[in-house]
C-alpha cells in the first residue's frame, strides 16, 4: 500500500499545466501573502503593522506592501508563517490591543469580537480560506478548467495509479487533487470517517475548501469537492467553514487543533510499504509533520521525493534519515512507477 503526501507543488504543477496566469497560480508558503492578499491588504492591516513594529521594521504607509517587500529580501526573519504564529501568541493580550485599536478607530471590526477566539476565526476566514476560493475560481473554475467533463491531467495522472487501500494525506487546502480521485473507478473517503481499506483515503489535517464543521455537534462533513466555490452559499447556518483550517503558522503542533489532530488519528497505525512525497517541502521546522513522515518511512520498502528542488531533496533526505528515490517531475515518477 502506498501513502502519497501531496503538497503545494502539486497544484501549482496542474496550474503551470493550465496556463494560469502568474497572479492566479496556486501559492506556496514563499508566494502564500503576494498571491492571497493581492487586492492590497489582506483585511486586517493592523495586524501587519503590529507585526512589523515587534520585528523592528517602520510599517510605512501601506503595511502590507511592507510586509510582502521584506519577506522576498528577509525570508527568514519575515514571513507569513511567523506572522501568523505572532498573531496566534496575541491571545494573552487580545483586550489590550482590541482597546488601542478601538481608540485609533473606534468603528473597528475589532469592536464587536468578544475575546481572541473571534479574531483567529476572522484571520482563518479573511487570511485563508475566502482568497484562496477566490483565487481557485479566477485560476481554474471560471476558465472552465474544472468541468465536469474536463480533464485534469496533472492530478488525474497521479491518481490514475492509486489503489484500493493507498492513503492520501493532502497538505492543500484547495481540492484539485480530490476532484481527480473522485473522478477514479475507485470509491474515495474522506477522515475522519471510518478508514475500510477498499477506497482511496484522503486525510487533510490543514483543512479542506469544502470541509464544515457543524457548530451544534462538532460534527465534521465534507461536500463534493467541486463545491470549493459555492461552500459559503451552501453551508447551512450552523455550519463553519473556517475553523477546521490550520494556517501555516509557525511552531503549529496539532494538539492546538483538535480537528487536525482527530483527522490524522485515522492513520497513525498505517503501514505503507512505499512512501511517496509529491510537491512537498520537508524542513525541521515542519515539527507537527516531522515524527509522522518518520514513523512511516521507517517501515516502508520504498520512499519516493517528486521535486525539482535539488535544496529540498537534500533537506528532506537529512531530516527524514532515509534514502530516497528522487524525481524531477510527476512525470518522470509516473514513468518509473508504470514501469516497475
Amino acid at each position: 500500500m502506498r501513502l502519497l503526501v501531496v503538497g503545494a507543488g502539486a497544484s501549482i504543477a496542474e496550474g503551470i499545466e493550465a496556463q494560469v496566469p502568474e497572479k492566479w497560480m496556486p501559492p506556496s508558503i514563499s508566494t502564500f501573502a503576494e498571491r492571497l492578499w493581492q487586492g492590497g491588504t489582506d483585511s486586517y492591516p493592523y495586524l501587519v503593522e503590529y507585526y512589523l513594529q515587534a520585528q523592528g521594521i517602520e510599517p510605512g504607509p501601506d503595511p502590507l506592501h511592507t510586509f510582502i517587500r521584506h519577506s522576498n529580501e528577509n525570508p527568514t526573519q519575515i514571513n507569513v508563517e511567523k506572522y501568523l504564529e505572532f498573531i496566534w501568541d496575541i491571545a494573552p493580550y487580545f483586550s489590550e490591543l482590541r482597546k488601542t485599536v478601538l481608540e485609533v478607530q473606534p468603528d473597528s471590526y475589532v469592536g464587536w469580537m468578544e475575546d481572541w477566539r473571534d479574531l483567529w476565526e476572522q484571520v482563518l476566514t479573511h487570511l485563508v480560506r475566502l482568497p484562496l476560493e477566490f483565487l481557485i475560481l479566477n485560476a481554474f473554475i471560471i476558465p472552465g478548467y474544472l468541468r465536469p467533463d474536463a480533464d485534469i491531467p496533472v492530478s488525474s495522472a497521479v491518481a490514475n495509479i492509486l489503489k484500493p487501500g493507498d492513503v492520501v494525506l493532502s497538505l492543500n487546502y484547495d481540492t484539485l487533487f480530490d476532484i481527480a480521485i473522485s473522478r477514479q473507478s475507485v470509491p474515495m473517503r474522506y477522515s475522519p470517517y471510518p478508514r475500510e481499506g477498499s477506497e482511496i483515503y484522503v486525510v487533510k489535517p490543514h483543512g479542506s475548501l469544502n470541509m464544515g464543521i457543524n457548530t451544534t455537534n462538532n460534527g465534521i462533513g465534507y461536500a463534493l469537492p467541486s463545491y470549493i466555490f459555492n461552500g459559503s452559499a451552501l453551508a447551512p447556518g450552523d455550519i463553519d467553514l473556517s475553523t477546521g483550517i490550520v494556517p501555516p503558522r509557525f511552531n503549529k503542533d496539532y494538539s492546538q487543533h483538535p480537528i487536525a489532530e482527530l483527522l490524522l488519528s485515522r492513520i497513525l497505525y498505517f503501514s505503507p510499504t512505499i512512501v511517496s512525497f509529491w510537491g512537498v517541502g520537508i524542513t525541521s521546522s515542519d515539527e507537527d509533520l516531522l515524527e509522522l513522515y518518520k514513523r512511516y518511512c521507517m517501515f516502508a520498502e520504498r520512499v519516493e521525493f517528486i521535486n525539482p528542488d535539488q535544496h529540498l531533496f537534500e533537506t528532506a533526505k537529512s531530516v527524514l534519515g532515509v534514502d530516497l528515490d528522487r524525481f524531477n517531475t510527476h512525470v518522470e515518477w509516473l514513468a518509473h512507477v508504470n514501469n516497475s
